[in-house]
């Protein structure tokens, strides 16, 4: 331990001190987080390369979800590694140099991670809500509130490292986070800042966003859409029938709908698919949200009672453990979603395991009523031999 002589008195290195849990409980979490280093590493790596693989999974959620996968896997790869090495060692390792550098990381992935999960909320209830917009959210649309996201972010995780708080070691002494226990009216106002803006408003906003997405993505029973639904649909393509409703533009038609069948309007089968899809999408995403908040909710809790209630006199290893459970989001995220993605979870199948799901035959009916023609070009061809 570091102590220096200052008019007599002995100067303690904060970032230096043995930590008050037992070596036995520590390394237990050490090994907790072995686990998680390397399902984190494993799945984070398996999604992106399955979304970057397949052309066809380029989608906007899809896009938010590589930026997650990829702030996770950053986060695994450099703060995971100093929080395991110091729980074995009993004590944290590193320094304020790398208790900074560790903690601005996972603070980062934190703030960004509930930021792109507010984004991925809106960009579902609004496919929902207007599933005649469903071409409106493009590649660049989605790049800029990506950016957006980790811009905000990263800026709330420097705040710290530029004086505004601080960060420091937390609940056993071999992790670090943002300054919770000091009184002092920097850091108060940061903390106030955080939970009011990084915390409760997207929290308000992804819940306001999913009830209503539980809500008409369950309101009937069926997977297809139900007859109100339905009647609103083909009422607004079927006012694409009047010229003075079609806008032109240098490449042609900008608002008609690419869905329209025939003459009367009706909304046709590829229209009805691409809808079931994003549904079942809306239900993954919304799995994938619960599966976030329920792992950090703990966390942000105990940071709330420390922060504001009692600082100084909660039990380490109590203040530790929720901190050690909201790194399983770095795992949990990526795994929710490959498995509850039907899209994802066949061609992540199909990419690592070689495995091809075999057509149903629900889906060979539904091709054959389809395409009747090349029935009856299979029954011309038999005649014809």
């Amino acid at each position: 331990m570091f102590n220096a002589s200052l008019n007599g008195f002995a100067v303690v290195d904060p970032f230096d001190v043995e930590s008050p849990v037992s070596c036995g409980k520590l390394r237990i979490l050490a090994t907790y987080c072995v686990f998680i280093f390397i399902g984190s590493v494993l799945a984070n790596t398996s999604l992106l390369w399955t979304l970057i693989y397949y052309k066809d999974l380029r989608n906007s959620v899809n896009a938010f979800m590589i930026a997650l996968s990829s702030c996770n896997l950053l986060g695994s790869l450099i703060e995971m590694p100093l929080v395991i090495v110091s729980n074995f060692n009993c004590k944290w390792y590193f320094k304020k140099a790398g208790c900074v550098f560790g903690a601005f990381i996972m603070y980062s992935i934190g703030c960004i991670s509930i930021f792109l999960l507010t984004a991925i909320s809106f960009e579902r209830f609004y496919i929902i809500y207007k599933p005649m917009s469903i071409k409106s959210i493009n590649q660049k649309l989605s790049l800029i509130i990506i950016s957006a996201c980790v811009f905000f972010g990263v800026l709330w995780a420097l705040f710290p490292v530029f004086g505004w708080s601080h960060y420091s070691l937390e609940g056993a002494m071999t992790s670090c986070s943002v300054e919770w226990n000091e009184r002092s009216f920097n850091v108060v106002s940061y903390n106030i800042a955080i939970f009011a803006f990084v915390y409760f408003l997207p929290l308000i906003a992804i819940a306001y966003s999913n009830l209503r997405l539980i809500f008409m993505t369950f309101r009937s029973n069926r997977l297809d859409l139900d007859h109100s639904a339905m009647r609103s649909l083909n009422q607004n393509l079927k006012k694409f029938k009047d010229p003075k409703n079609i806008t032109y533009g240098k490449k042609g038609i900008r608002n008609m709908p690419k869905f329209a069948n025939g003459s009367d309007g009706n909304l046709d089968k590829k229209m009805l698919k691409k809808l079931k899809v994003e549904r079942e999408l809306t239900v993954s995403t919304l799995i994938l949200i619960a599966g976030f908040m329920i792992t950090w909710t703990p966390y942000a809790l105990v940071s709330m009672y420390s922060a504001f209630i009692d600082h100084g006199k909660m039990d380490p290893l109590t203040a530790t453990i929720p901190s050690m459970f909201a790194k399983g989001s770095l795992i949990w995220s990526s795994g929710i979603y490959i498995y509850t993605n039907k899209q994802v979870k066949k061609k992540f199948k199909r990419l690592f395991m070689n495995i091809e799901e075999p057509t149903s035959f629900s889906m060979i009916k539904s091709y054959s009523m389809e395409n009747p023609q090349s029935k009856n070009e299979s029954q011309i061809s038999k005649v014809d031999t």
